[in-house]
């Protein structure tokens, strides 16, 4: 019986562990495609990443997770429309911050914003969908650069980066013809 307990156990770790990674790619002509992770309530780990670009020797990929903590959105917003409503009276959004938005449905965009008051935030581009109040705003900075060059970068381990509890996660592409892979740890 005490063996069957601890394998049940062992089984039930292994399932909870694999449960939790989740892999990502993006690949296009254009700078700065992107991958987005959302948030967690530990930190989530980089475990692997792939990434090329075909003819751009100065290509690099910047790793960024939340500075401070995130906002939810303080009233709904519409697909299409530039602003969203925070609570930003301690001014934790500025002009030209970058942020990324977890929807309450789980799908994660990045923006910039544009200008922002103590109650709103305007973005440089529309919201790519709705917004409910469960919506939430992390202003985010780069963390971590790794340049890849025009030579495959492929690097795996126990952790590449890791962000702080309750951060997403982003990692941008710059260069040309890119592509990117990366498997995270949650």
């Amino acid at each position: 019986m005490k063996k069957l307990f601890i394998y049940s156990a062992a089984l039930l770790v292994a399932g909870a562990c694999i449960a939790g990674v989740q892999s990502k790619y993006n690949a296009g002509e254009a700078t700065g495609i992107d991958v987005n992770f959302g948030p967690s309530s530990g930190p989530t780990m980089v475990k692997s990443i792939l990434a090329s670009s075909a003819n751009d020797t100065t290509t690099y990929l910047s790793l960024y997770a939340r500075t401070g903590s995130g906002e939810n959105l303080t009233a709904a917003a519409t697909n299409g429309t530039f602003y969203v409503y925070v609570d930003n009276a301690d001014s934790q959004f500025a002009s030209n911050d970058v942020v990324v938005l977890v929807y309450n449905d789980g799908v994660v965009d990045d923006y910039v914003c544009s200008t922002v008051t103590a109650s709103n935030v305007l973005l440089t581009v529309a919201l790519s969908q709705a917004a409910t109040t469960d919506s939430r705003l992390y202003e985010v900075s780069a963390q971590g650069k790794i340049v890849i060059g025009t030579t495959a970068f492929n690097e795996s381990g126990d952790v590449l980066f890791a962000t702080p509890s309750d951060s997403p996660l982003r990692v941008v592409a710059v260069g040309t013809n890119t592509a990117v892979t990366v498997t995270v740890l949650k």
